[in-house]
């Protein structure tokens, strides 16, 4: 049975419930507004904890990881790592061990990775997001991100992992953000994606970081083919990522939807996308969702590797909102880039072509 589109019309009514306290600046209003959060996010860790690792691909592989490192000991479990077929990272194989020491079954397991996936898009939406527009966040969240990372849970925990490193990028801790970035890259290798980040915000001239952005994806664009094949081979595993695909339809979408997105985020806010802040960290990172979209064009899966980018658009599109001033226009292009995201979920909602509608319930 599939029951997504029964969850998002739960997230719905849950948003009617509460949606005079988005509206509120009294201090109860806040507390409500964090209690719809933590609502949301409790059936999120449900869903992931309950889940039947037999319904969904990917899953079995890693119950398989965490049987087989859990029977070696401390000094012998990096040994899977290199003796194994497939690719696995150090810092995974390390987690996994870990959790195998609380004696936990598959259930533990999930529940520990469900908490660490879910904690960095939780404080990401909670801190950053404005608060007329949680709801939003947290419905874009869940049909975006959210159902992939039930079962692509490595990567999706290495996001979460770099959107922890966000406050030390803002306070220019660079110490911190470097081994919060080494833990995720730890965990999956393309997490070195978002290592740049920190120094395209520290850019102090505003000529300086325009000019730094359009060498950017110049040089991205023009050397994305000769770049991808070497990654391949440099780390293993990636290959499958990287080979020339002819079919260019998903990937002119997402960048047509990225286009979007950017424009409305520069007309919104103008001149001060380049202002110290939330709004610059956020403005860069959309910048390098756009570049990375469309240097992909032609290349299957490279959706994968901008993953760390493209995904937080539960954030780009509620703080553009919140800077258009004129209730006309917000609410017009509110709606416009809000059906570009979830109508692309809602044409599959119902498809069991598509990955996740093949969830089950352990108990169900």
């Amino acid at each position: 049975m599939i029951i997504f589109p029964y969850v998002f019309l739960l997230l719905i009514i849950l948003s009617v419930v509460y949606r005079r306290e988005f509206f509120s600046t009294y201090k109860n209003s806040t507390k409500r507004r964090c209690s719809y959060l933590n609502i949301s996010f409790f059936i999120f860790l449900f869903l992931h904890v309950f889940k039947d690792p037999l319904s969904l691909t990917d899953l079995g592989a890693y119950l398989d990881v965490y049987n087989e490192v859990s029977n070696k000991s401390l000094l012998h479990i990096f040994e899977y790592g290199l003796l194994s077929d497939i690719r696995v990272e150090p810092g995974w194989i390390f987690l996994n061990k870990v959790i195998s020491l609380s004696y936990g079954g598959s259930m533990v397991f999930f529940f520990i990775i469900g908490l660490m996936i879910l904690i960095g898009p939780y404080l990401t939406i909670k801190r950053y997001c404005p608060y007329q527009y949680v709801w939003l966040a947290v419905i874009l969240y869940f049909t975006g991100p959210y159902l992939q990372s039930i079962f692509v849970i490595r990567q999706h925990l290495a996001i979460s992992i770099c959107l922890l490193s966000i406050p030390y990028i803002l306070k220019k801790r660079l110490i911190k953000y470097l081994i919060v970035c080494a833990l995720a890259v730890s965990i999956h290798y393309s997490a070195v994606l978002w290592l740049p980040i920190y120094f395209f915000y520290h850019i102090n001239r505003e000529k300086v970081l325009f000019v730094a952005m359009m060498a950017f994806a110049v040089v991205i664009i023009t050397l994305y083919s000769l770049i991808l094949p070497y990654v391949g081979v440099i780390v293993e595993g990636f290959s499958g990522w990287v080979e020339k695909n002819d079919d260019i339809g998903t990937k002119m979408t997402e960048s047509l939807m990225m286009g979007s997105v950017f424009a409305a985020f520069v007309f919104s806010l103008r001149n001060h996308v380049f202002d110290k802040g939330v709004i610059r960290l956020f403005f860069i990172l959309l910048s390098f969702a756009l570049i990375f979209s469309i240097a992909g064009i032609g290349f299957i899966q490279t959706g994968r590797l901008n993953m760390y980018f493209t995904r937080l658009v539960y954030i780009y599109i509620p703080l553009l909102l919140y800077y258009i001033k004129r209730k006309f226009q917000r609410t017009i292009i509110g709606i416009f880039l809000c059906s570009l995201f979830i109508l692309v979920w809602l044409i599959h909602a119902f498809d069991m072509d598509v990955d996740y509608n093949h969830y089950e319930l352990l108990f169900w």
